[in-house]
């Protein structure tokens, strides 16, 4: 197989189609932009004026193309369902996270503060989710996928969990007994 790519114009002709003799150092590459414009400038680096600006020409060229690739290539964030605010309402794993203080009714997302998993073939998940930093007095409505599901003390009955999800509510005023 040959190790040969388009590569358009301005390096089809020079570099005859082959991607390891393309320049990739700002030098090289200012010297190619400069000379594509009928600028006259060498490809080796002295501290001269032309020197620095073929330099800095290459520079920002390289750092242009690099970052719409990695932009292009990036992962698009997602911003929760129908446009809402999905940071409230998402639970996060944060190491560093700030005490959480709930006043009222509200609607939110915890803080996974244990994560582990059991079982054979680690096929039991156990999680800490805090919602507040101080006892309340009460947990409401769970929701799952922005859709409230049905319990049955700990037990949740909703489709497609029954069976498989357990949900266990402490509202902080709990001691232990030792």
């Amino acid at each position: 197989m040959s190790n040969k790519y388009k590569l358009g114009c301005i390096t089809q002709a020079q570099y005859s189609n082959d991607w390891s003799r393309v320049p990739r150092m700002p030098m090289q590459v200012g010297a190619l932009i400069l000379g594509q414009m009928g600028i006259a400038v060498s490809t080796t680096f002295t501290f001269t004026a032309m020197g620095l600006i073929t330099y800095g020409v290459g520079y920002i060229a390289t750092t242009l193309v690099t970052s719409a690739l990695l932009k292009a290539l990036a992962p698009k964030q997602n911003s929760g369902s129908s446009g809402s605010s999905g940071g409230l309402l998402t639970n996060a794993r944060d190491a560093t996270s700030s005490a959480q203080v709930v006043y009222g009714q509200v609607r939110k997302g915890g803080v996974v503060t244990f994560l582990e998993s059991t079982g054979e073939n680690n096929k039991i998940l156990h999680q800490i989710i805090v919602l507040a930093a101080h006892e309340v007095e009460e947990i409401g409505d769970i929701y799952i996928n922005d859709e409230v599901v049905t319990m049955s003390n700990e037990d949740v009955t909703s489709e497609p969990y029954n069976g498989f999800l357990k949900i266990y509510k402490h509202i902080g005023n709990q001691v232990d007994a030792e």
